[in-house]
């Protein structure tokens, strides 16, 4: 019996995926995969399972600093991910990247981030920054593909981090449920 591949997708929270990684999740379980979520439960659970997604609550902090916590991410990611053993882990936000990047590198398994904003902690000067960039360097050193969401983002951080990459210029999530242009602007670039 032959079995499905497992894809785990990393991010800060459910609200996040559901909204804006919906249009990915669909064409993954469309194309067979069985689809994990590894993020903290907040909104739209219900929805994820119906779309035949596994969902695993996992405490992100995504604003905290506290190196102890940010341990005990690492480690919770390489406890759940040595049990699920994904083909392949997708993720997206800061701590995903770079605690998942570290897990995926430890277990050997393949691993493709997404760097959707660069977060103020790399806007500004100064020892977060430092701190930011060397943690980016060993979270994202073994990744398969780096994937930028803007041309601006790469052009920041390709000096400082990164010896693979593909530059995205469009996230893969649904236009007409967040399509903030106006309706004349619709009609003429789509």
């Amino acid at each position: 019996m032959k079995t499905s591949k497992k894809v785990a997708l990393l991010a800060n929270d459910t609200t996040y995926v559901y909204n804006l990684r919906g249009a990915i999740i669909n064409a993954l379980v469309k194309e067979g995969y069985d689809v994990y979520i590894l993020a903290n439960v907040l909104k739209f659970k219900k929805e994820l399972e119906e779309m035949k997604c596994h969902i695993i609550d996992i405490n992100i902090g995504r604003h905290g600093t506290n190196p102890f916590s940010d341990l005990k991410l690492l480690k919770e990611y390489k406890k759940v991910l040595k049990e699920i053993k994904p083909d392949i882990v997708l993720s997206y936000n800061i701590k995903p990247n770079v605690y998942g990047g570290m897990a995926c590198k430890k277990l050997n398994i393949r691993f493709m981030p997404n760097i959707t904003g660069l977060g103020t902690a790399l806007e500004y000067p100064g020892i977060m920054q430092k701190i930011t960039i060397l943690l980016n360097k060993v979270g994202l050193k073994g990744a398969d593909t780096v994937f930028f969401q803007n041309k601006e983002i790469f052009r920041m951080t390709e000096k400082e981090v990164f010896d693979k990459w593909l530059v995205h210029t469009s996230s893969y999530f649904s236009r007409k449920r967040f399509d903030s242009r106006p309706e004349w602007a619709k009609r003429y670039w789509s």
